[in-house]
């Protein structure tokens, strides 16, 4: 940024134009430029000094961008697809996502689940998987979850992909069962005990 010298100041008054002087020229100094160790300037220096700046900071600015699309483009290289289920049962769902273009056999994939019914907050299921198809069992019944999936690769997480639409496990026979049961326990056995109750026909 270019400052007008003032002309009240009779020490900034005598300088001289510093690129002028590498020239042998004697021109006086109209413009101080604080940003490059206050350089003086003259009316024609000041005048090139912009332009050279102006252009710098477009070199500046279309380095960032390319910087910024290059990671953008690097990332979705890295992203797995959004998992899709199929063959959801009462503990258990099938989760297929498309491989990123990256991925290779040393990498592995890490699923991240959360019940959005609790906490809400998110886990990994455990295991490392090499596969875009796995079959996850043991899960909660009667839950509605969703799952995201990324890569590691040599030991560096990549970006997740997009979360999956909301996925609902099923009730298993057991816990709908307790629906109708009776617990018979004190309250604080675990697991609880429960009875389902019955009536004797005596005329069976």
């Amino acid at each position: 940024m270019l400052l007008p010298i003032s002309k009240l100041n009779e020490e900034e008054a005598r300088m001289m134009c510093q690129p002028c002087t590498v020239r042998d020229d004697n021109n006086q100094a109209s413009f101080v430029c604080p940003e490059c160790n206050d350089i003086h300037f003259c009316s024609e220096c000041a005048s090139e000094h912009r332009a050279t700046s102006v252009n710098q900071n477009d070199v500046y600015t279309d380095q960032a961008s390319t910087s910024k699309t290059l990671h953008q483009n690097q990332q979705e290289q890295d992203r797995p697809g959004k998992p899709l289920a199929s063959d959801i049962g009462s503990d258990t769902v099938t989760l297929s996502w498309e491989k990123p273009a990256n991925f290779r056999n040393c990498d592995y994939f890490q699923i991240g689940y959360k019940d959005t019914n609790g906490a809400k907050k998110w886990r990994f299921y455990h295991g490392e998987f090499t596969e875009s198809t796995i079959r996850l069992t043991n899960l909660k019944s009667d839950t509605k979850f969703v799952f995201r999936v990324r890569v590691v690769y040599d030991d560096i997480e990549g970006p997740y992909s997009e979360e999956s639409e909301e996925i609902v496990i099923a009730s298993s026979l057991a816990s709908r069962l307790v629906n109708y049961a009776v617990r018979v326990d004190n309250g604080d056995n675990v697991p609880a005990m429960y009875a389902l109750p019955m009536t004797e026909l005596t005329k069976a």
